[in-house]
């Protein structure tokens, strides 16, 4: 979707673009406030697309390796740093994700 512009994506019912309702939105899909009275995202506004970000090799990689380090085929002595740091942020942020959609059904 990154080489397709704003209203193509609108048009093409893009989840982390505002529904097109004959106007082109020119602001980045935010995920819900707490300012909303319900948990969800407290940080800075953001810049890049969620569906961007969520794609890129790194976040898939350590997306994958966190499937494997969550059943101890992760051998700590000979991974990088790097992607044992990435995994812990996946982690850490599909924790909160987990607990986030809880509290919505409550």
């Amino acid at each position: 979707m990154e080489t397709q512009s704003k209203l193509t994506r609108q048009l093409l019912g893009c989840g982390y673009e505002p529904k097109y309702d004959g106007k082109l939105h020119l602001t980045v899909w935010q995920p819900p406030s707490p300012n909303d009275g319900k948990p969800g995202y407290d940080g800075p506004q953001l810049k890049t697309c969620a569906g961007y970000t969520v794609n890129l090799p790194e976040v898939n990689e350590a997306y994958f390796a966190r499937a494997h380090w969550a059943r101890g085929n992760v051998a700590f002595d000979r991974t990088p740093r790097s992607l044992l740091e990435a995994i812990l942020i996946v982690d850490g942020q599909h924790t909160m994700a987990e607990a986030w959609a809880r509290a919505e059904k409550t």
